[in-house]
Formats: C-alpha cells, sequence, structure tokens
C-alpha cells in the first residue's frame, strides 16, 4: 500500500521494463530497415528515408527515430554522406548480409579488431569464442558456483584466452554477490558456450559436455530459438569435420 492509502500495482515496475526493452528493439529494427534502405539503394536521401519509415506501423514518431538511427548509423560508419547523399561502406554492406542488426555487428566487428591485434594460436578456443554468437542463449539460469569450479580449473591456454576476451573469475565473483553486468554477462556465457563447443570438436558428446557444465539446455528442435539453433548447428558441423558420420 502507498502512503497516500492507494493500492500499487505490483506488476508496474515490470510493465516499465517490457516497454523499455520493447522500445529498445524498435531502435535495433529501424537502425537495420534504414541500412537496409540506403544498402539497397532503395533510399539516398534524409527525405527519402523518412517517406519510407513513415510507412512502419510499430513507431508513430518516425521522423526523429529515422533520423535517431540516421545519425547512429554515421557515427558507427555504417554509412556515409556525400552531397546530401546516403551510400553503405562496407561495414554496412557486411552488416546487411550477415542479416546482423548494428548493434551486434558492432560487438562482433570490435571483437575482430581486438583480434586482429592479439590472438591465440595455440589452442582452438579463441576462434570458437569469435564465432560462437554473441547472444547465446542455451543457458538457463547459471549455475556461478560451479562455473567458478570450471574457471579454476582451465588450463593455462584456455585462461589467457579468457583473460584476452575479457573474462575473469572477478566478475563470476561478482555475480555469486549479486552484482549485475549485461554486457560483462554475455562475454562470459560466450565464454563458457565457447568451451562446450570446444569439448565437442574435441569428440566429447553432447550428453557428457551438457553433464560438465549442467547448465545447458537441450530441447526439442520445434521450440529451439533460432541462435539457440545457430549453436547446435554450428557444434554439429564442428564435430563432424573431425569425425564425420558414417551411413548406416
Amino acid at each position: 500500500m502507498r502512503r497516500d492509502g492507494g493500492s500499487q500495482n505490483p506488476e508496474y515496475p515490470y510493465r516499465s521494463i517490457d516497454q523499455m526493452r520493447n522500445r529498445e528493439t524498435d531502435r535495433t529494427t529501424l537502425s537495420r530497415f534504414v541500412l537496409e534502405g540506403i544498402c539497397t539503394g532503395l533510399t539516398t536521401s534524409r527525405t527519402q528515408i523518412h517517406q519510407l519509415c513513415s510507412l512502419l506501423l510499430f513507431n508513430s514518431n518516425t521522423t526523429s527515430e529515422s533520423d535517431n538511427s540516421i545519425e547512429m548509423l554515421l557515427q558507427n560508419s555504417f554509412i556515409s554522406l556525400e552531397d546530401d547523399l546516403f551510400s553503405p561502406t562496407q561495414l554496412g554492406r557486411a552488416a546487411i548480409a550477415s542479416s546482423l542488426p548494428p548493434e551486434a555487428s558492432l560487438a562482433i566487428f570490435e571483437d575482430l579488431n581486438s583480434a586482429s591485434r592479439a590472438i591465440a594460436v595455440d589452442t582452438e578456443l579463441h576462434m570458437l569464442y569469435l564465432v560462437t554468437p554473441i547472444n547465446v542463449t542455451v543457458w538457463q539460469e547459471c549455475d556461478w558456483h560451479h562455473l567458478f569450479s570450471l574457471f579454476s580449473k582451465l588450463p593455462s591456454d584456455h585462461r589467457r584466452v579468457a583473460k584476452m576476451v575479457g573474462a575473469s573469475e572477478k566478475f563470476i565473483l561478482e555475480q555469486l554477490q549479486g552484482k549485475r553486468n549485461q554486457k560483462a554477462l554475455q562475454v562470459h556465457i560466450r565464454f563458457f558456450s565457447a568451451l562446450a563447443l570446444f569439448d565437442l570438436i574435441n569428440e566429447m558428446s553432447i550428453y557428457q559436455v551438457n553433464h560438465l557444465f549442467g547448465t545447458i539446455h537441450l530441447e526439442n528442435h520445434e521450440s529451439r530459438s533460432p541462435t539457440s539453433t545457430v549453436f547446435h548447428v554450428a557444434a554439429f558441423k564442428l564435430f563432424n569435420r573431425k569425425a564425420p558420420l558414417t551411413q548406416m
């Protein structure tokens, strides 16, 4: 109950979070929509972009939102502007060709830039990390006690990769204390997913991997998310390079 005697809807904070997520999704979708229009040559001027965005149903304030998307794409070098005409850059074309939203493309681009300066070649783990989806969804609620135990037993070459990509025992301890950092969380989930892939391509069965990590959720193909499917398909293909299936 509130002090003024009124009742407070307990669902209100969750609705606010959902609304924030929906707005973030709208911004991401609009940015990709604008970028795709420029890459295909459908729109080359700001006026054409406004006209195209006005046809959308999910956003009521299309002019200002499309301008924000244009500025974001310009600032991050997805597009260039010359004589009031927009054209895609190599990064912009790569983002569209990969079917990734601009924000995800930036994260991958930063990873590749870092790897171009220093990459571990004495283990396949670093390369596996780079090809592991950045929004892995095959994990349920993480057992950080168990993951801390796994992390503390990593060999030196794996620990070196962990340091290079930004995974650390410190973050896991912070998770155990209830602290939250979404960006670092995705890095660590991606790192542990790469560890699972590493075991798979070294001919450990998926059931052994599931038992080892204790937190990978195996589900039916019908209910699996697209990212989860990509992860499992990648694991299957990488595994088959070393152990091709024979016809029964």
